[in-house]
């Protein structure tokens, strides 16, 4: 059979210029651009920012214009490592190493710049464009502000006599800036601000009132009339309920007050000269636009169908607009004024509905929070993003931490959460049912797995306990580990017949029906005591006859689950440096490590043993073995000879935080593997994983934020979310 070798670029060029990106050459579904979107009219653009660049499309056509890199996170510090904003006319980009550039909104092009001096200088902490694009704002970690005129290349410092750090906001004339300092130490719940009026260019700042409240407070910016903005926040109160209080600067006297709930804030937008107020309703074919300083109704604008609720107004063309998503996920730019008509921008282009929570082809499950606070779930199919299910849960706030186990087969969805009460952690799990109002089943265990057809669950407890539960709660097998931390994986066949679950040091196969019978299959001669806990350490064959179990020690052993007999043992022989560099032994132990990474280019006598994850390929003929997510290699389950040996050569190169973060995906069936580095380092690849085959390669740029990856059954498509945008990659031909 001939080979196609396909190659596939996804890298942009260096970090500090402007790009001219050509359009992609396969399916892309934009992540939800609507959020973070806004448009430039006279620049004739769509300009939104990335998680590691700003792009800017045609606003009619969709066609790539231009895109620059932007440095986002924080460091070890929590301080930023850069940013960016866009403006009405011009977008900013900064480096916390002082470069910033100012860029035209229509073509990329910088129109004024900042560069670091040789030796350097105050870190830059923040950057920020005046609402007319001609003043830059530079805010410095030793407290000292910079303010840029960008026509004359004019620089003015302001500081305060206090010498503490401020807010620094834009009253309504655009010439007049308001800066505003705590006079309270440390993070109370309260709020003392003391206001000063300064006009850059002119005398020093001018003193106005002081602004005291018991609630968090910020300043949001300047009013028409010249009052300002304040948000105020309960940190304390059980409904966290939002305040927009307007303030006179000069007297700090508060002028009016307008309570938010916190259920309805995100429904809530400003203008941005914070003179209107328009309010949303999830599905509504209309928002209310509202006078703020007066709260009086003005009019109700027109939205597109089954719109969903924007994150922010912008000003373009001297006029305030919203970009809203419709029901089919397209986009659309309404004008807040009455009467005004929607208009569909970016042609044809689709957006994806909400936040990808996992790539599970042909389908995608998304989730994102609704109005009243429930997590909202729903899966997608991937081709036409029409909508196959829904689940909503309201899961209490003392939860922080979700997950999901899906059974596509019959509808339903396993949420598990994470919280605390006092010194305890908390787990709890809710098994949902599509389109219904209230769970099939609530317990306070952590999940573990879920049966293809939705009927049966596998749970631990805070104890450690395992429990075979079916759809009404029911306990019909408990499996208690020797210690608390012995806890690993289980998995259900794909006919959901039967189970096998990890409890250290027992690996238990029970059947689901005919009285729950149950085989040991650890303590048999030939099988070491082994240790598994990798979610997929454990998986059944098509057939549900066979169990392969990965174990740590570089060891797979292949049962068959009829009888609980050990067929073979697959033995791993290759070594790999150590995964994680161990912070927590400091200076000493990360010194080891670096000593142990030079040892280890030159000999694998000191690497450890390899952990072992596992599949089947070949309609279950063949049994894979994925070493430290390094290397693969299939064997046969007849004989229990190697087949073949799949290395993608992926690095063995630490990112910033000591790890080695590369992975192999299987494909459902098994018969095909991605191999990639989480960081962008190297190559991506695609194989065939029965013929050993490599079919496809793919270079991602090292700044991109890859997340989740799938392949296809057929290995024609790569699925991969890059950056927040969901790719569909050509696969094999």
């Amino acid at each position: 059979m001939a080979v196609v070798f396909a190659v596939v670029s996804l890298a942009l060029a260096g970090a500090a210029e402007v790009q001219n990106p050509a359009d992609p050459d396969h399916l892309v579904y934009p992540g939800v651009r609507s959020r973070r979107i806004r448009a430039d009219l006279e620049g004739g653009v769509a300009l939104w920012a990335g998680i590691s660049q700003i792009t800017a499309e045609d606003l009619d056509t969709g066609a790539a214009r231009w895109t620059v890199p932007v440095r986002r996170g924080v460091d070890d510090q929590k301080l930023p490592l850069g940013g960016s904003e866009v403006g009405r006319r011009r977008t900013l980009v900064w480096s916390a190493e002082g470069e910033v550039s100012l860029r035209d909104n229509g073509n990329g092009k910088e129109v004024w710049g900042r560069r670091p001096g040789f030796f350097g200088g105050a870190r830059l902490v923040h950057a920020a464009l005046s609402p007319d694009g001609e003043w830059v704002t530079l805010h410095y970690l030793d407290k000292t502000v910079e303010l840029w005129r960008v026509a004359s290349g004019k620089r003015f410092r302001v500081t305060l006599p206090s010498g503490k750090s401020f807010w620094f906001r834009w009253m309504g004339d655009g010439k007049t800036a308001v800066l505003a300092e705590s006079l309270l130490e440390g993070n109370p719940p309260n709020s003392k601000l003391r206001l000063w009026l300064w006009e850059p260019g002119g005398a020093d700042p001018v003193q106005g009132g002081v602004y005291e409240t018991e609630r968090s407070a910020w300043v949001e910016g300047g009013l028409p009339d010249g009052n300002l903005l304040v948000t105020e926040f309960e940190r304390d109160s059980p409904e966290q309920d939002f305040y927009q209080v307007i303030v006179n600067p000069r007297t700090g006297e508060r002028v009016r007050e307008i309570a938010v709930p916190r259920e309805t804030s995100r429904q809530l937008l400003t203008t941005e000269d914070n003179a209107r107020l328009v309010a949303f309703q999830e599905g509504s074919p209309t928002a209310r636009v509202t006078d703020l300083p007066a709260g009086t109704l003005l009019f109700e604008m027109s939205l597109p169908g089954g719109a969903r609720i924007p994150s922010h107004c912008f000003h373009s063309a001297g006029k305030d607009w919203v970009v809203c998503q419709d029901g089919r996920n397209a986009l659309w730019l309404v004008p807040v004024e009455e009467g005004g008509a929607p208009r569909r921008i970016l042609r044809d282009k689709r957006f994806l509905p909400s936040h990808v929570a996992g790539i599970r082809p042909p389908h995608l499950l998304c989730s994102e929070r609704s109005d009243d606070g429930r997590r909202v779930h729903t899966l997608l199919d991937m081709d036409s993003l029409e909508e196959r299910a829904r689940w909503q849960c309201g899961v209490s706030a003392q939860f922080w931490g979700t997950w999901t186990l899906l059974s596509a087969e019959s509808g339903r969805l396993l949420l598990g959460a994470v919280g605390r009460e006092g010194e305890q952690n908390r787990n709890a799990l809710v098994l949902m049912a599509s389109g219904a109002e209230t769970p099939l089943l609530e317990k306070p265990y952590s999940p573990v797995a879920l049966s293809p057809d939705g009927k049966w669950l596998v749970a631990s407890g805070d104890d450690g306990s395992l429990f075979l539960l079916d759809e009404t709660g029911g306990t019909a097998a408990s499996y208690v580990p020797q210690e608390r931390q012995g806890t690993g994986p289980a998995v259900f066949s794909p006919d959901s017949r039967r189970v096998a679950v990890f409890h250290m040091p027992h690996l238990t196969v029970t059947d689901l029906a005919g009285g729950f019978a149950a085989r040991e299959l650890a303590g048999q001669p030939g099988v070491e005591r082994m240790y598994l806990y990798k979610e997929d350490a454990l998986c059944f064959s098509p057939d549900g006859r066979l169990l392969l179990a990965g174990a740590t020690r570089g060891r797979a052993y292949l049962f068959d689950a009829d009888s609980g007999r050990l067929l073979h043992t697959f033995a791993e022989e290759r070594r790999f440096l150590h995964r994680n560099m161990q912070h927590q032994g400091g200076f000493l132990t990360s010194l080891g490590v670096v000593a142990m990474d030079l040892l280890g280019s030159v000999t694998d006598r000191r690497k450890p043993t390899p952990d072992l994850t596992c599949g089947f390929a070949n309609n279950g003929t063949l049994a894979l073995t994925i070493a430290d997510d390094q290397l693969l290699r299939a064997w046969s389950v007849h004989d229990g000879r190697l087949v073949r040996t799949v290395d993608p050569k992926l690095p063995e190169e630490r990112d910033t935080n000591g790890r080695i973060n590369n992975q192999i995906v299987l494909s459902p069936n098994g018969n095909y593997c991605l191999a990639r580095n989480w960081n962008g380092f190297g190559t991506a690849s695609l194989w065939d994983t029965v013929g050993g085959q490599r079919l496809a390669e793919y270079r991602f740029r090292e700044d991109s934020r890859l997340s989740a990856v799938a392949v296809a059954d057929d290995g024609k498509t790569v699925y991969a979310m890059i950056d927040g945008d969901l790719h569909f990659l050509p696969g094999r031909k």
